[in-house]
């Protein structure tokens, strides 16, 4: 895989969780009058907000202005502004409704968003695979950078709580299963987190991505999957060792071997961070585990030694099925 060197990285997400029967919990607002006009942001919908003023804040940090391209990754398939929207088309029988309602109701307007303001004429793409979203948008972003690495790319992933009933789902998504599976608690979160990324090194790099590993579990796959195969996806032939291992596995939950496999699969020494415990539960919370592990290397974020690590472990296991690994390191 092409070397994806991070150059900035900003989040938007929510406090840490110290109750895990809260049902849903959103992020703190920020003020997002930093970045967006007040006359321009009554407009836009939040997945568009998340999107402007992390891309800004990511830009801040790479001291750059201006982009190649935008790959966006959104695992919800329908927000709340998309429910409002065909409401509204039932209840005026197909008439005319809101325009701002509809571009709004639209998964790609984040990234739209970004290129319009920042004069981007560039690549642009939004990935809506669920579990695999801003993997996906990852992938893409390197193969960009594969036919032209001094290109400037930015890459997020968004989700948002839309409301009580996608709270409700996503907490009970991958228990309908065929096999017996153990109840997960999950608080359902949501956030946005975007990386200015290039195939070039550069004074502001804070992190490289090495490699991706996906695998989607199905009921045959969760039997005889192995940690090997991580392994060799992420490390290739050399040793598979890491200095910090970032976890998604949900609190309380004892139930996902998956974590397990990975975990057993390591030194035992190597300490483990869960970040759910800081953004709850979603599609693209992998984004934020990357953002973290981005900080532990750049020696800003995340002190959980004396020394800052050189390579850390990203692993993500959405809804039981989406499973995910990023190999981060230093220069």
């Amino acid at each position: 895989m092409q070397p994806v060197y991070i150059n900035g990285a900003a989040r938007i997400g929510a406090k840490p969780i110290t109750d895990i029967s809260v049902a849903s919990i959103q992020v703190e607002e920020p003020d997002y009058t930093q970045y967006i006009d007040k006359r321009k942001l009554r407009r836009m919908d939040r997945l568009s907000r998340f999107a402007l003023h992390t891309t800004y804040a990511a830009l801040e940090e790479a001291k750059i202005e201006t982009i190649d391209g935008v790959v966006m990754g959104i695992g919800q398939t329908v927000s709340q502004t998309t429910d409002d929207m065909l409401r509204k088309m039932i209840e005026y029988q197909e008439g005319l409704t809101n325009p701002t309602r509809f571009m709004n109701s639209l998964l790609g307007t984040a990234a739209g968003q970004i290129a319009l303001r920042l004069n981007c004429n560039g690549y642009s793409n939004t990935h809506t695979q669920r579990g695999f979203s801003i993997e996906s948008a990852l992938m893409d972003a390197a193969l960009q950078l594969q036919t032209k690495s001094s290109q400037n790319i930015i890459v997020g992933g968004l989700d948002i709580v839309g409301h009580d009933l996608y709270a409700e789902m996503s907490a009970k998504y991958g228990q309908l299963t065929s096999a017996p599976s153990d109840k997960v608690n999950r608080t359902i979160g949501e956030g946005g987190a975007t990386f200015l990324v290039s195939g070039q090194p550069s004074a502001q790099t804070q992190a490289c991505l090495r490699s991706i590993f996906t695998v989607f579990l199905t009921d045959t796959a969760r039997r005889e999957w192995s940690a090997q195969e991580l392994q060799r996806t992420l490390f290739g032939e050399t040793i598979p060792t890491v200095d910090l291992i970032i976890s998604g596995r949900p609190f309380g939950n004892e139930a996902q071997r998956s974590y397990d496999n990975i975990l057993e699969a390591f030194s035992q020494d190597v300490p483990v961070i869960n970040y759910k415990l800081q953004t709850g539960e979603f599609p693209t919370a992998a984004a934020h585990g990357l953002y973290l592990a981005v900080k532990a290397l750049s020696g800003t974020e995340v002190k959980s030694r004396t020394t800052t690590p050189e390579r850390i472990l990203v692993i993500n296991n959405y809804g039981e099925r989406y499973l995910s690994a990023f190999l981060v390191t230093q220069q």
